[in-house]
């Protein structure tokens, strides 16, 4: 991230991983991956670096954040799963309180899908979601979230 004096400066101090950023909507903070405590898990920090990370959604299974919606009340995430492989999940009011987010399956199937996407649309609720599946012939999809 670049300073007032236009130099980089760094966002995270953990000397683990941090990986897989993604922008709020208003640029006012970072959701990522680390690894800092086993298993990825999703946290944000503040774009100006003056708070700690803050953990959005911790579990036993791998995370990375892929999008987040233009109202910034949903996140799109990739969860790893034995069975299921690599699943799209949503978490609803990721600007709420901890306690008041919700983590939700979006696809599941026993495809890989990835790399999610809100529509960049109209200010209105997210309701189109990009991504990809590994099954070649359907490599980018999309579809309706209502």
């Amino acid at each position: 991230m670049l300073d007032k004096r236009r130099t980089i400066t760094r966002l995270t101090s953990d000397r683990r991983r941090a990986e897989y950023p993604v922008w709020s909507p208003d640029g006012g903070h970072v959701i990522f991956a680390s690894n800092r405590e086993g298993s990825y898990s999703l946290y944000q920090k503040l774009a100006n670096g003056s708070k700690d990370d803050e953990v959005l959604l911790k579990s036993e299974r791998d995370k990375t954040p892929t999008g987040v919606s233009r109202d910034g009340r949903l996140l799109l995430y990739t969860q790893a799963d034995p069975q299921t492989k690599n699943d799209i999940w949503v978490l609803s009011n990721l600007s709420g309180r901890p306690g008041d987010r919700k983590a939700m399956p979006f696809l599941q199937t026993q495809s890989n899908e990835s790399e999610a996407q809100f529509c960049p649309g109209p200010e209105t609720s997210p309701r189109w979601v990009a991504y990809t599946r590994s099954l070649s012939e359907q490599r980018h999809r999309v579809a309706d979230i209502a």
